[in-house]
């Protein structure tokens, strides 16, 4: 009986890596293919994530994979942790590197917030702890929305760079602080309450939707035919969720 090889990339906020669950027969078997530090720079008077890096250690560990289980591999899921987003422009071009989520400028962000919109209204209609980092605050905070066309929080931003795809997903979105709890949708009142542009958002989708194929350029180093979210994007819907149903239908 052959094994089928499930992919993970797990970003923390110190460290990140690529792990295979090697699943044979009822046996499943974790093996860490590829580990490496997540850093962020200070840049432009902020703390910014090192993007650029990570978004290559990723691929160095996905090459790994391919090379050691080629068409083994059945899906990739990707999860980090919440809040942090980065910003695109028309073009899909990311307009500078994302935020680190303990970055300083959302100080006072909170209180502007409240002014705008009550403390229990926000509450009620997110259910969502306050945390100075949260996604809210900080694009109160960020002085590129009149330039950005979409957000991508930091899971959706390497599907975007593995797939060319700009896609929300719901576990990830639920941390902004900026997602109705009742409808499981965006909240676009409170967005416009804020003033924050509704255009950054695009439809939820769900863990377990099918991207397509990797980009071109990275088909050329690892070969594929499809992407597969095989859990939330958010590192803790991912340890507590269930796992979707998958086709059996090999990724790479």
């Amino acid at each position: 009986m052959g094994s089928k090889v499930y992919l993970a990339v797990d970003l923390g906020a110190s460290s990140g890596r690529v792990l295979a669950g090697v699943l044979k027969g009822e046996r499943l078997e974790l093996r860490e293919l590829h580990r490496f530090p997540c850093e962020a720079v200070e840049e432009s008077g902020g703390w910014r994530w090192k993007v650029e890096a990570l978004l290559e250690q990723i691929t160095v560990g996905l090459e790994r994979a391919v090379g050691e289980y080629g068409a083994e591999i059945v899906s990739l899921g990707v999860d980090t942790w919440g809040v942090d987003y980065v910003l695109l422009d028309e073009q899909g071009e990311r307009l500078g590197r994302p935020y680190q989520y303990r970055d300083k400028r959302t100080e006072g962000m909170m209180e502007k917030a409240l002014g705008l919109m009550p403390k229990e209204e926000i509450y009620g209609r997110t259910g969502i702890q306050f945390m100075f980092f949260n996604t809210l605050f900080q694009l109160l905070a960020d002085k590129s929305l009149g330039q950005a066309a979409r957000l991508l929080f930091m899971p959706d931003l390497v599907n975007h760079y593995l797939t060319g795809v700009q896609a929300n997903e719901h576990s990830i979105a639920s941390t902004s602080q900026l997602l109705d709890a009742r409808t499981q949708d965006w909240d676009g009142e409170l967005m416009d309450k804020m003033g924050i542009p509704r255009r950054l958002f695009g439809p939820l989708v769900k863990a377990g939707t099918v991207l397509g194929p990797l980009r071109k350029e990275l088909q050329e180093r690892l070969g594929s035919r499809r992407i597969r979210w095989w859990g939330g994007s958010h590192d803790t819907a991912s340890a507590v969720a269930g796992i979707p149903s998958l086709e059996e239908e090999p990724v790479f």
